[in-house]
């Protein structure tokens, strides 16, 4: 049989991963992968690899990203010298998702945490076949760091941590908690990341705080990095050309790039909610309903304390959030996801360069303030209608469920905060652009029941990622479920015969 996976990142590897495990068990599957970016990429970064970063390369990547136009208290992320970009709607609309023409996607930016839920209502799951045997398939394939013992497991499944955790410092560990007995529970723990944390490991995570840069160890888990090492095992076959359009007919399937027309038996699309709705509009026309792309909303604010806190230890800063948390109620059902950082050094860079008075500030800094976020739950995200604009598929038009950050789950937040001398306030809140937790509505769109969850889209193209969920995502998990939803549908739709 032979079949083509569309995209590299997080949903392209949870297909591949089942595919490749397929063929290794003896099916015989000739397998190939379509993706942007550069064949040279995965050999670059491993040649570049270092230790950290010295303060001339921060400055270089600060100094490139100011001569692209990105600005603000955080300089743009960035992966192998390119700054992620953000897509632009009609008119100039200004949509804040994040987009990439990188080999991997946006998931070479930020491949996020991994929390499969075990007692929390999860609309997604609704949607979806049980994924707890694709999860722990892929945690077989991912580092997963985390305790596996703290409060978090009143949420979460942690079976599937696999790596050590973060160290935190005295002054962050004093913020854990355990949910309480009644009422909305606020459970805080240590993070769980995607991300090898073994510090003596060549590409092992040593808490150097560089992250907003790019690691220099590559030790963030990146999709690319594994669906390459598959092609060089000869396990698929590796090509990098966008797909401009798929078709299916009674007799197969076909793909068409720059390059040419090529036929396959099947077809998984696993482009990013963005991306695979483009491309489904591109090759099957226009939908019967609205196309929307969610994404779920995120705010940050400032805790402060007027008393010095033994918050950090120089040489053991993670660069986005040690600390993970949520509260649940139980009454309705909402579930707030909760992220607790250290002030990232990347701030006072951003100002001032990475030299010796700006890391004296951070340090400073890093004693009286931390950066707490909440995520909305279900019910709380931004919308973005897709439209067709000439040839191509942008958004034209937005709109928000809530206003503002949630009082409820914030004062509870707050609360907490306060009994251990960290104090902030509401107006203090500040929404993220984006939370990049994107996903989409192609079945609704479409007129396709059950899509999200079997994803067949027609005859013998299946849709792999986001882009089928009809609901915004659950933020906690979102990349672990989208590479184990892949994983479910390949097993599924392998196993099926072709459709003719």
């Amino acid at each position: 049989m032979k079949v083509a996976v569309i995209g590299g990142g997080p949903a392209a590897f949870g297909a591949l991963a089942q595919l490749v495990d397929r063929k290794k068990a003896g099916e015989p599957l000739e397998i190939e992968v379509f993706s942007n970016g550069d064949e040279n990429q995965e050999a670059d970064i491993a040649a570049a690899y270092q230790e950290r970063y010295s303060p001339s390369d921060i400055n270089a990547i600060l100094k490139a990203g100011k001569a692209l136009g990105f600005g603000g208290a955080l300089p743009p992320r960035s992966f192998n010298g390119q700054a992620l970009q953000s897509h632009v709607g009609e008119n100039g609309l200004k949509t804040e998702i994040k987009i990439s023409d990188t080999f991997g996607g946006i998931g070479n930016y930020w491949s996020g945490s991994a929390f499969p839920t075990h007692a929390l209502s999860d609309p997604i799951g609704d949607l979806l076949e049980d994924l707890q045997d694709h999860y722990r398939f892929i945690a077989g394939q991912v580092p997963i760091s985390g305790p596996g013992d703290d409060p978090l497991q009143a949420f979460f499944d942690d079976s599937h941590i696999n790596n050590p955790p973060l160290s935190v410092s005295d002054g962050l560990a004093k913020l854990i908690c355990k949910p309480a007995a009644q009422g909305p529970n606020l459970a805080i723990g240590i993070n769980r990341f995607a991300l090898n944390s073994q510090p003596d490991h060549k590409n092992g995570c040593i808490q150097c705080g560089d992250c907003m840069y790019g690691c220099p160890r590559d030790a963030l888990f990146r999709a690319a990095k594994p669906i390459d090492q598959f092609a060089q095992m000869e396990a698929c076959r590796l090509t990098h050309e966008g797909v401009l359009k798929i078709a299916s007919f009674d007799h197969g399937t076909e793909l068409t790039t720059q390059s040419g027309t090529h036929s396959f038996d099947k077809i998984f699309v696993c482009a990013g909610a963005l991306g695979s709705v483009d491309l489904m509009a591109q090759s099957f026309g226009a939908p019967s309903k609205p196309l929307y792309v969610y994404d779920n909303l995120l705010w940050y604010f400032p805790a402060i304390s007027v008393w010095p806190r033994a918050t950090r230890l120089r040489d053991q800063v993670f660069a986005f959030a040690e600390l993970a948390g949520g509260i649940y109620d139980p009454t309705d059902k909402t579930y707030n996801h909760l992220l607790i950082s250290t002030l990232p050094d990347a701030v006072m860079d951003n100002m001032l360069g990475r030299n010796g008075f700006s890391q004296a500030l951070t340090r400073w800094f890093a004693h009286h303030l931390i950066i707490g976020a909440m995520y909305g739950s279900h019910d709380e995200y931004v919308r973005y209608r897709i439209g067709q604009v000439g040839d191509a598929w942008k958004a034209v038009g937005i709109d928000k469920s809530v206003d503002a950050i949630p009082s409820g789950p914030f004062n509870l937040f707050k609360r907490h905060l306060a009994q251990h001398g960290w104090h902030t306030s509401r107006r203090l809140a500040m929404e993220n652009g984006t939370s990049g937790h994107y996903s989409a509505n192609l079945g609704e769109a479409y007129g396709i029941e059950n899509l999200a969850r079997t994803g067949a889209f027609d005859y013998n193209v299946f849709v792999c990622d986001s882009s089928s969920w009809n609901v915004a995502s659950m933020s906690q998990q979102h990349t672990f479920t989208i590479m184990a939803n892949a994983s479910r549908i390949v097993q599924s739709a392998i196993s099926s015969p072709a459709q003719t």
